[in-house]
């Protein structure tokens, strides 16, 4: 194992693959009743309740201005300082240990900067910065 390598959760959304610090991806739910907010960012499809706490459930790749997520049929809780988020998913594939792969040029693919780049068996798989993510959602709101 690499010694810069860090375990965390793989998820995807529609065909893309995610990944999150194991340390921030708190727990993987089943897809909850989510109460649209009128007004709210395209990004944000509602919020729902889970234990108590009122989150906001995230469509990552709207935030990047892709395509949504199909089929939602889950929730991965992301949790950092200064706030959680859901981020709904389309399934979860597992642990996995991940380093960043360093920039390149032909990596082609202009990402958000809560965004880095890593792989899995040459596949591309971008890992969530949760704390930039969540800093970026409460900016927002």
């Amino acid at each position: 194992m690499d010694v810069d390598a860090a375990s965390h959760m793989i998820f995807a959304c529609g065909s893309t693959l995610y990944a999150a610090s194991i340390d921030a991806a708190s727990e993987v739910i089943n897809m909850p009743r989510v109460t649209l907010v009128p007004g709210g960012p395209k990004y944000q499809l509602g919020i729902f309740v889970h234990q108590g706490e009122i989150l906001p459930a995230i469509d990552v790749p709207l935030l990047e201005e892709r395509e949504p997520t199909q089929p939602v049929r889950r929730i991965v809780i992301l949790r950092a300082p200064g706030g959680a988020a859901g981020l709904v998913v389309s399934r979860v594939e597992g642990l996995c240990f991940l380093k960043v792969d360093p920039p390149t040029s032909t990596m082609g693919d202009a990402r958000p900067s809560f965004l880095d780049r890593s792989t899995i068996d040459q596949y591309p798989v971008w890992i969530i910065d949760a704390a930039t993510l969540i800093r970026a959602l409460v900016t927002a709101t």
